[in-house]
């Protein structure tokens, strides 16, 4: 299940599995596996979920599908993300601006809204 976070629900110190820049094809496709492995994932999009895919008039490179379209295509991998039941996604619709490494394993995401 995909929680829509704003700034009031996710902390400034809240740790995350894996965090995810971008929420495209590629994004969207990592937040998949990581969902799948049980990991607790924070996926950031300055735009919608989608990225520019989600304005293509016609895909033709994805396995499976002939020909898509950018919406539909979309649509079936939120649909996807939906269905798995392992693991936590949130998405944040803010721009990152800056990652900070804090330790072996830890990272400071900051956003434009911050």
């Amino acid at each position: 299940m995909t929680d829509f976070c704003d700034d009031k629900n996710v902390g400034l110190r809240t740790l995350y599995d894996i965090a995810i820049v971008g929420a495209g094809p590629a994004g969207l496709t990592a937040a998949i596996y990581a969902l799948r492995d049980n990991k607790n994932v924070i996926l950031f999009e300055k735009d919608e979920m989608g990225g520019q895919a989600l304005y293509s008039s016609k895909i033709v490179n994805i396995p499976g599908f002939p020909e898509i379209n950018g919406y539909d295509f979309i649509e079936n991998v939120k649909k996807q993300l939906d269905s798995i039941e392992s693991g936590n996604l949130w998405f944040v619709n803010e721009e990152v601006i800056d990652i900070t490494k804090k330790g072996d394993w830890e990272f400071d995401v900051i956003t434009s809204n911050k």
